[in-house]
């Protein structure tokens, strides 16, 4: 509910321009498929938001003759053609902005009306799956729900983005994955199945994050019934993995053999097939700028303002607001698994040092390849620098990094109903405050 609340002040804030990254371009393409039939009609207010010609007025009045004009735009018709009937691979993450667009058009809502519904769709689909995530673990639930409610993440799932899809869905599925490791039953294969189908979703248009689905490698033995039910199960990751690979690897593979120039569609000196060929042949000097990239950037990308409370265009906040919040999200990496959890034996323990090991690991590899993806389709060929690393690029990885944290060695005295109402109530006020004054005051 403080997700949701929080997320329609930032829709309705937002009036009726688009303020998150490339927003315009996700609308675009949440527009389209959000037409059933092959058939769809780009209104003059369509148009004006696609092409970022909607101005911003500078008093309520202003903005509601806006809106007005929006609605009045919306009856003219100026361009209608053909589209495919369903949906491509790497566009299934716009799906609830879509049936919010979708529903609106069929109600007969007004332009205004339906975009908000499109945006408050996504703010629905990602706060249920997050809210999911929390109900279902058992472990890290007052982390995951920090991680729902930092300023960035709320103000992602008020927006048209793909980002917030693939954030929700990688809580619960390493939730649910964290969930089952640290059991002491047999493998539970709805558990298992759902964990995961939303780390595989969640990664279709950001592929670079499904070496977290690895996770699942680190299942001891004792968890099957058997020998032969470990081997098919780790089998069938491993078989997972290659394909979401495969999904993005082999586009690369057909530019390269192809000869094809692709890089930023924006212009620039950038070719993947030149980038690629860079890479391979000085491997040792990439190798040197990437790790650079990583560690002049890791601080300031895992709990800096510019990923913590960065509201895009609006700006980055960097006051009050973002220290409770930072504060409070520290406070519980290192408190909450202490909370509820018994005292573990040695096994236990070495099961949990083993998935901080390999989590570090994972997430290391993750930030690889999110950087070398940017580096081979933004950056002019031959740079010694990475270009076009958002900081948002790292919420995915914050949750899988509270999990380094776990131990049993710092406890807070407080009963848990009220250390759970503690930390609500400062991320409530953290966000709030970052909300208040990126866009509001």
């Amino acid at each position: 509910m403080v997700s949701v609340a929080l997320g329609t002040v930032i829709i309705l804030s937002a009036h009726h321009s688009f303020d998150s990254w490339d927003e315009q371009i996700h609308y675009n393409i949440a527009y389209t498929d959000s037409w059933v039939w092959n058939y769809m009609e780009y209104s003059d207010a369509v148009m004006s938001n696609v092409e970022m010609r909607v101005p911003t007025g500078d008093t309520l009045e202003e903005e509601q003759w806006i809106g007005e004009w929006l609605n009045q735009a919306n009856d003219t018709v100026v361009l209608s053609s053909q589209k495919g009937r369903f949906l491509r691979y790497g566009q299934r993450a716009y799906l609830p902005q879509i049936l919010g667009l979708g529903l609106g058009r069929t109600l007969g809502l007004s332009y205004v009306a339906t975009v908000f519904l499109g945006k408050f769709f996504n703010l629905l689909f990602c706060t249920a799956v997050v809210t999911c995530a929390i109900r279902f673990s058992k472990y890290g639930k007052r982390t995951l729900m920090c991680v729902g409610l930092l300023p960035t993440t709320v103000f992602l799932f008020s927006s048209f983005t793909y980002d917030a899809f693939v954030i929700a869905l990688l809580m619960l599925g390493i939730a649910l994955f964290v969930t089952e490791y640290l059991s002491e039953e047999k493998i539970q294969t709805k558990r298992t199945m759902v964990s995961i189908l939303a780390m595989v979703v969640g990664c279709f248009s950001k592929a670079v994050y499904i070496p977290f689905l690895a996770l699942y490698w680190l299942m001891p033995k004792d968890k099957f019934y058997s020998r032969r039910q470990k081997n098919l199960f780790k089998a069938g990751i491993f078989v997972l993995l290659i394909l979401m690979f495969a999904s993005f690897i082999l586009p690369l593979i057909g530019n390269v053999t192809s000869g094809a120039e692709v890089g930023d569609y924006r212009g620039g000196d950038t070719s993947q097939t030149s980038q690629l060929s860079m890479i391979l042949g000085y491997p040792l000097t990439y190798t040197g700028v990437l790790l650079k990239s990583l560690g002049t950037t890791f601080a300031s990308y895992f709990i800096g303002s510019k990923v913590l409370a960065n509201f895009a265009y609006r700006g980055i906040y960097d006051g009050i607001g973002y220290f409770v919040v930072l504060l409070t999200m520290l406070f519980t990496f290192v408190t909450d698994f202490g909370m509820t959890e018994k005292t573990y034996d040695a096994q236990m323990k070495r099961k949990i040092l083993m998935m901080k090991i390999w989590n570090a690991v994972l997430i290391f590899g993750t930030a690889c390849l999110v950087w070398t993806a940017l580096y081979l389709d933004f950056t002019p060929v031959g740079s010694m620098v990475i270009n076009g690393v958002s900081p948002r690029y790292y919420l995915p990885l914050i949750f899988p990094l509270s999990l380094i944290f776990i131990n049993q060695k710092v406890r807070c005295s407080m009963k848990l109903e009220n250390y759970q109402s503690l930390i609500a109530f400062l991320m409530l006020i953290g966000t709030g405050i970052s909300i208040y004054c990126l866009m509001l005051a």
